[in-house]
C-alpha cells in the first residue's frame, strides 16, 4: 500500500455517496506498499480503506473480490469490499476505478515467531483447499510472458553482474518441467505487509491483487521468501520448517513439489527482484513516505541465489505432516 494518487475530500465525499456507510468525518494515506494508492477513511458508520487500483483492470478487479468473497464465506478473514448501493464492487474516484473495503483489525509483523510462521503456513494450505470450489479463473500477470519480456526490458538498464544472474536464472526456469506440479488458485503476495495478526492469531489477509491461478508451490515460496528471510539475505530454517510443517499439516506436498521447491523458491524470487527492479527504473515517487518492508532488487538476488544452492531445501522432503 501507498499513496500516488492525490483526492480532495470533496472528491471522497462524494465517492462514498453511493455507499451505505454514513458521512465522511476523515480519511488520511497509507504510506505503506509499494503499489495502488491507499487511504484509511472514518465515517459515521465506522473505518475503512478505500484504494485506488493502479493498472488493474474492471473485470480483474471483479475477479479479485468475487475471490475474497468466496473465500471469506469459507473461514478465510480476508479483506472485503463495500458493495455500492446498487451492489457494485468498485467505483471511479478522480477519473480512476476504486474499491472501498471494510478495515481488519491487527498490525503486520516485522519480525514473526515461529508460531506466527506456522500460523500463515497453515493459511495457505486452509485457502488453497477453499479456492478448489471457486470457478473463476485469472491467468498469472506476472507468469513466464512476463519474466521473459521483462528481463528483455530490464537487460539495458542495470548491471553486467545482474544481467547475466538474470539470464541464467530466466534460461533455469524456462527449463523446468512446471507441468508436474499441482496448480490453483493462489494468493501470490503473502509478504510479511499482507497478513495481520492481533497476538498470535491471523485476524486478516490483505492485497489479492496478485491473486491467480498457477502452481500451488509458488505460494509458498513466495511466503517463505519473506517470512523466514534473515536480516543478511538468508533463509532462517527453524521458521521455514515451521511455516512447511504448518502448511502440510491441512495439505501434504507431493513427491515432485519437493523435488521442485529450490527451482520455485527461485522462481518466485525472480519475479520479485523483476518487481523491484522495475520501481527502481520505472515507479513513480509515492507521496507519502514509504515505511514498509519492501525489499530491495539485491535482496531478491540473494535470494535467487539461496533458493537454487542453499542447504536450506533439503529440509523440505523431510518436513512432517
Amino acid at each position: 500500500m501507498a499513496v500516488y494518487v492525490l483526492v480532495s475530500p470533496q472528491q471522497v465525499r462524494e465517492f462514498l455517496e453511493i455507499y451505505p456507510v454514513g458521512e465522511l468525518i476523515r480519511y488520511e494515506g497509507i504510506a505503506e506498499g509499494v503499489s495502488n494508492s491507499n487511504y484509511f477513511v472514518e465515517t459515521t458508520a465506522g473505518r475503512f480503506v478505500l484504494t485506488i487500483t493502479d493498472n488493474i483492470s474492471r473485470e480483474d478487479t471483479q475477479y479479485i473480490f468475487s475471490l475474497t468473497q468466496f473465500l471469506g464465506g469459507k473461514g478465510i478473514p480476508c479483506i472485503q469490499t463495500v458493495k455500492t448501493m446498487t451492489g457494485q464492487c468498485c467505483h471511479f474516484i478522480n477519473g480512476q476505478l476504486a474499491v472501498l473495503t471494510y478495515f481488519l483489525p491487527g498490525k503486520s509483523l516485522l519480525d514473526p515467531s515461529f508460531t506466527q510462521c506456522r500460523s500463515v503456513g497453515r493459511l495457505l494450505a486452509k485457502q488453497h483447499l477453499a479456492a478448489k470450489g471457486f470457478s473463476q479463473c485469472r491467468a498469472n500477470p506476472h507468469g513466464f510472458d512476463w519474466l521473459n519480456k521483462t528481463v528483455l526490458k530490464l537487460s539495458p538498464l542495470v548491471s553486467e553482474e545482474e544481467r547475466q544472474c538474470l539470464s541464467t536464472v530466466l534460461k533455469q526456469v524456462n527449463s523446468y518441467d512446471w507441468a508436474v506440479l499441482p496448480k490453483g488458485t493462489i494468493h501470490a503476495d503473502c509478504f510479511r505487509d499482507n497478513v495481520l495478526f492481533v497476538d498470535e492469531q491471523i485476524s486478516g489477509v490483505l492485497d489479492y491483487y496478485f491473486a491467480c491461478d498457477d502452481y500451488l508451490l509458488l505460494d509458498l515460496a513466495t511466503a517463505v521468501i519473506d517470512w523466514c528471510q534473515t536480516s543478511n539475505g538468508y533463509l532462517n530454517t527453524q521458521k521455514s520448517d515451521q511455516l512447511l510443517d504448518g502448511y502440510q499439516q491441512l495439505r501434504v506436498l507431493t513427491s515432485c513439489e519437493k523435488a521442485s521447491w529450490p527451482a520455485s523458491v527461485a522462481l518466485a524470487a525472480l519475479r520479485f527482484w523483476l518487481g523491484r527492479l522495475l520501481e527502481r527504473h520505472f515507479s513513480r515517487q509515492s507521496l507519502t513516505q514509504n515505511k514498509a518492508n519492501n525489499k530491495t532488487p539485491e535482496e531478491m538476488q540473494q535470494l535467487i541465489e539461496v533458493g537454487l544452492n542453499s542447504a536450506f531445501v533439503q529440509k523440505l522432503p523431510n518436513a512432517t505432516s
